[in-house]
């Protein structure tokens, strides 16, 4: 994933495609939040009740510090972590200038 700036604008690659499964544009999300925070983010699908896929998230590297892993649920509840994950990176990166992203 990266982002590309040309004569229209900023805009990622690959770009988000609406017709892709939901694994596909969770893994997509979880590239973009790695790509703008520098965190290494894993993605574990495991059966729900019902027979649904719900998802995991794994954060960090053990051998970089920590890992931490979260039970998010359905599609809808990891996309939102995803999400929160982003806006809390964010903000302790403008909190400490000394920690932003290479």
């Amino acid at each position: 994933m990266t982002r590309v700036e040309d004569a229209i604008g900023r805009h990622i690659e690959p770009a988000f495609d609406s017709s892709w499964d939901e694994q596909t544009k969770l893994r997509w999300k979880a590239a973009l939040v790695a790509h703008d925070t520098g965190l290494t983010i894993r993605l574990h699908p495991h059966g729900g009740p019902g027979g649904h896929i719900h998802y995991g998230l794994t954060i960090g590297e053990i051998n970089e510090g920590g890992q931490s892993s979260l039970s998010v649920g359905p599609y809808p509840h990891a996309w939102d972590a995803l999400t929160y994950i982003s806006i809390g990176a964010e903000a302790v990166q403008r909190a400490n200038p000394s920690r932003q992203v290479p």
